[in-house]
């Protein structure tokens, strides 16, 4: 794959995320569009040989997907 197929993927994806408010099949979507952004983030990494990018976007994909965990629990925890 090339750097210029895993922009566009990477674009993709990002279009994908923002559909997650849609009712129903949104999460679906979600999902689909953050598994592409990290291929394309992969793939770009692996190109460049700059495996740190790959690390850091995988770190904070991490630390975001526990931040709304943390944020969902806790705000259902304060509603009883």
């Amino acid at each position: 794959m090339d750097l210029k197929t895993a922009k566009l993927m990477g674009g993709i994806g990002a279009i994908l995320t923002l559909f997650i408010v849609i009712p129903v099949i949104g999460w679906l979507l979600g999902i689909a569009g953050l598994v592409l952004v990290l291929i394309s983030v992969k793939t770009i990494s692996d190109l460049t040989k700059e495996h740190k990018i790959f690390t850091n976007y995988l770190v904070a994909a991490i630390l975001s997907f526990v931040g709304s965990l943390a944020l969902l629990f806790g705000g259902a925890a304060l509603m009883f």
